[in-house]
């Protein structure tokens, strides 16, 4: 793989729009899940860029490790954290079960993770252009 960075951004774009189809056929759990995965690439592909490495699949953390020349805002804190809680939903749902079997994600949980995903990867897609 030549292009590491460009592979992994190139796959944060398609799981993007996997994770707005999900939420169109009301898949909401995929949504989240894959707004989440879609985020997190697009972060690796920033890190590995600047040539850092990017081993944490914590979003706030891999923003976190950006320069601070980068200036990461604090919504863009607040959108990590916000898809980091929303998958760990869908990757503890045994857990979440057990104590609240009605709790499931819905439209408005895939639409915040969508918007919050989209920011992070326009983020990284303004910040590929200044390298």
């Amino acid at each position: 793989m030549a292009d590491r960075p460009a592979y992994w951004f190139n796959q944060a774009l398609r799981n993007l729009d996997y994770a707005n189809d999900s939420a169109e056929h009301g898949q909401h759990d995929s949504a989240c899940f894959a707004a989440q995965q879609a985020a997190e690439l697009a972060v690796k592909s920033v890190c590995e860029r600047l040539g850092q490495p990017a081993t944490s699949h914590d979003i706030w953390e891999l923003l976190r490790s950006l320069p601070a020349s980068m200036e990461v805002s604090k919504d863009l804190y607040d959108a990590a954290r916000t898809l980091e809680f929303l998958h760990l939903q869908i990757c503890c749902a045994h857990i979440r079960m057990a104590r609240s079997p009605a709790l499931e994600l819905d439209r408005n949980d895939s639409t915040k993770a969508l918007r919050c995903a989209e920011a992070i990867v326009e983020f990284c897609r303004n910040s590929g252009r200044a390298n």
